[in-house]
């Protein structure tokens, strides 16, 4: 594999008026981690919470941002959260939403262990944990597109 490949976008996200998220892998595929870099250019799109199904921490290089986060991924239990260090992902137990960026970009690299306990979703009121295919065929999802991402191949 060429020494570059790695330093591609892996996945930009982007609603119908702009790329949100750009996410490139800073170390090749492993069985063991993954570290990733990230430019966070607005707030997540939609309005149910996500969860990341890895144990993982991320670590603010640039900016700052604000974001909804749920124990339990129920909206009534949710408060503020100010983030301009450190983020941690756990498993089951983090359910959250970018809520607001401190600058326009945001920069952060996180390090993330790839044992997945289950696919990530949405928390929907009234179902709970929905995983993401199924979220993403249903009435509350935001059309939210991948975009290609190009390759030197």
């Amino acid at each position: 594999m060429p020494w570059w490949k790695p330093w591609k976008p892996i996945l930009v996200l982007a609603s119908e008026a702009r790329v949100y998220l750009t996410r490139w892998s800073l170390l090749p595929v492993n069985r063991w981690c993954r570290v990733y870099l990230h430019r966070i250019t607005g707030p997540d799109e939609g309005r149910d919470l996500h969860d990341h199904p890895w144990w993982g921490i991320f670590g603010v290089l640039r900016g700052s941002y604000e974001q909804e986060i749920s124990p339990d991924g129920d909206p009534k239990n949710a408060r503020l959260d100010e983030v301009r260090w450190v983020n941690t992902m756990r498993p089951r137990r983090n359910y959250h939403r970018i809520t607001q960026l401190r600058r326009a970009a945001v920069w952060t690299i996180g390090f993330c262990w790839i044992r997945r306990p289950r696919e990530w979703g949405f928390w929907v009121p009234g179902k709970g944990h929905v995983d993401r295919h199924s979220y993403r065929l249903s009435e509350r999802a935001v059309l939210e597109r991948p975009l290609d991402v190009p390759t030197d191949d």
